[in-house]
């Protein structure tokens, strides 16, 4: 399912990325929707399926934390849930408030894999969490 068609002049909400130019420099800027990213901590088992992960180590590890706790960094979660931070970069977060995937803002990576999904009760609520990555074009 490909992320709707964005309002003219807004940026797409499933991480595709757009140039901008700001203090004298070009950067390519990504604007995601969080609930379109893999939650870490509350993904279902085939959610967590669309990763390189295993649910074991996840589950091992939560398993060490105090109830409702969560690491500092999403770099230590990843760690600690053996989770290779380079297949996993721009696809996962640790701020969902569910667990489940908004399927229209999916990042591109995760479309073909998701397509075992199915659309749930977050397509029809209002977006209201985002995460922002400025990268240097090339860098």
């Amino acid at each position: 399912m490909a992320s709707p068609a964005p309002l003219p002049g807004r940026p797409r909400l499933d991480g595709t990325p757009f140039a901008m130019d700001w203090a004298g420099q070009s950067w390519q800027v990504r604007v995601q929707d969080v609930e379109g990213l893999v939650e870490l901590y509350l993904a279902a088992p085939e959610t967590l399926a669309l990763l390189p992960a295993d649910a074991r180590a996840r589950e091992a590890a939560l398993a060490a934390l105090p109830p409702g706790t969560r690491f500092p960094t999403l770099a230590m979660a990843l760690a600690r849930f053996g989770i290779d931070p380079t297949q996993a970069a721009g696809l996962v977060t640790q701020s969902g408030r569910t667990g489940t995937l908004r399927l229209s803002t999916l990042p591109e990576d995760l479309r073909p894999r998701a397509k075992v999904l199915r659309p749930g009760p977050r397509e029809g609520e209002q977006i209201t969490r985002v995460q922002l990555r400025f990268e240097k074009p090339g860098g």
